[in-house]
């Protein structure tokens, strides 16, 4: 395999500002290996953090708040600080899961229109957070009928719509273009970075190289 450029100052910066940024994570976003990234930390003086791995005794406790107190794993992600994908994991391999399942999913659905409604948040985000593809989060809103009674304040009159503040971008396409020449840069991490999604930055980039031809 060809030895691929890589910037890296920006993964060293990535990596000392957000503890999410793990060296599985770089690897892959910068698609090298991560014996490559580790030597790279090492060489820096950078001590590596270690992937906080679930005790017996969290595992014990998660699995009784959800399965007899009836607390969501969208809650306990919060409260045990691990990705909600990770609860969900432990909770499926639980052989009481079975009679669960439906609560299970239908509570997971909730969270996710819950947050849909109450935070200024895409379904990119969504799919992230809750460990789901963003077709499926998707899919979850768009069957939602936000009539019902209980989503409230949802459904809005078109005069309360207009107020609303949409998100934009704020960078031109030519700005967008530049960035994605730098090593590592892609458009999802556009996306990331001005709060769009990663479709806004497809069509702009689009409509741009279109005016050009």
């Amino acid at each position: 395999m060809a030895w691929k450029v890589i910037n890296e100052q920006e993964i060293l910066k990535m990596y000392q500002e957000d503890e999410k940024n793990t060296i599985t994570k770089l690897a892959k976003r910068y698609g090298v290996s991560r014996p490559r990234i580790s030597r790279l930390l090492t060489r820096n003086g950078i001590e590596i953090r270690h992937v906080r791995h679930m005790t017996n005794q969290e595992h014990l406790e998660i699995c009784k708040k959800y399965f007899e107190q009836n607390i969501g794993p969208y809650i306990l992600s919060r409260e045990y600080q691990y990705n909600y994908s990770t609860i969900r994991k432990i909770l499926i391999k639980d052989e009481r899961y079975a009679g669960h399942r439906l609560k299970l999913e239908q509570e997971e659905k909730e969270d996710i229109i819950r947050k849909y409604m109450t935070e200024d948040i895409t379904h990119t985000e969504l799919a992230k957070e809750f460990g789901r593809s963003r077709s499926w989060i998707s899919r979850i809103i768009n069957d939602t009928d936000f009539n019902d009674p209980k989503y409230p304040r949802k459904t809005k009159t078109f005069a309360e719509r207009k107020k609303t503040p949409k998100r934009r971008l704020r960078v031109s396409a030519k700005v967008l273009i530049e960035e994605l020449k730098t090593p590592g840069v892609t458009q999802r991490s556009l996306a990331d970075k001005y709060h769009v999604s990663e479709s806004c930055i497809y069509h702009a980039i689009a409509r741009y190289q279109g005016r050009e031809k």
